[in-house]
């Protein structure tokens, strides 16, 4: 019952998030910190037919995918207005609204998975199980995550008063071991491995008042805003990108 309740406000938190939302960013780098590891991703990507991203949000990711593949795009999402969002910025994408726990997906069938900052929402064991069961073998998925360091800050806090990157965070992990030691008892392999600082666009408060003053929606896709926005950007104090490719390698 506990878990359940907590995926609901998770779930009401995302809706009332993509509502107030003012567009979706179209640059990668919003997305996936260290370039190295799109690169990576890239050249899998380029020889998959089917790519899907489990809890997709605005839609950033899969619409970077849609300009340098060929793969049919799907992806799973809870949100109806991250949904919206998304099937505007990728006209062509496959959309299933619904729990990324316990997907329609048949067994072994998708060539790549991505999933961006969203397994720190859910049971992770049970989320890893899940994308191993619908990957093929040969597969990859990349996930990322949180970490958090002994030293972190931000301004939120969760019940226990802890300060979390977003309160409805299940776990924020201690290291990037912790999150592979998720994936490797399923039998997946790490290729990759990285841990970047999370950074916050100081743009983004004067963008939100600027939306809400004027009225003026979809202010991320301009291209000069997300410069600015790039280049406005500042490290969190304590706070790490766990970023991992991993290969279904049983």
């Amino acid at each position: 019952m506990k878990q359940h309740s907590t995926a609901l406000q998770t779930e009401q938190y995302f809706e009332k998030q993509y509502c107030n939302s003012y567009g979706s960013p179209k640059n990668i780098k919003f997305v996936i910190y260290d370039n190295e590891m799109w690169q990576l991703c890239l050249k899998h990507i380029k020889e998959s037919d089917l790519v899907a991203d489990y809890g997709f949000g605005g839609g950033t990711l899969l619409h970077n995918v849609a300009q340098l593949s060929k793969a049919k795009l799907f992806g799973i999402e809870q949100a109806e207005p991250a949904i919206l969002q998304s099937k505007t910025l990728v006209p062509k994408l496959n959309v299933v609204k619904g729990n990324i726990i316990e997907t329609p997906v048949k067994n072994s069938c998708i060539d790549f998975i991505f999933s961006t900052m969203v397994i720190e929402h859910v049971d992770d064991k049970n989320f890893a199980e899940e994308v191993y069961r619908t990957l093929k073998p040969g597969g990859y998925f990349f996930v990322t995550s949180v970490i958090k360091a002994k030293h972190a800050w931000y301004f939120y806090k969760n019940a226990s008063g802890e300060t979390v990157l977003e309160p409805t965070h299940l776990k924020e992990y201690k290291s990037i071991q912790e999150l592979e030691g998720v994936l490797k008892p399923l039998g997946f392999t790490i290729v990759k491995s990285s841990a970047p600082r999370i950074r916050y666009p100081l743009l983004d408060p004067f963008i939100k008042l600027l939306t809400k003053c004027t009225g003026i929606k979809n202010l991320l896709k301009w291209k000069p805003i997300e410069f600015m926005r790039l280049s406005t950007q500042i490290p969190i104090p304590g706070y790490f990108a766990a970023e991992i490719l991993a290969k279904k390698t049983h």
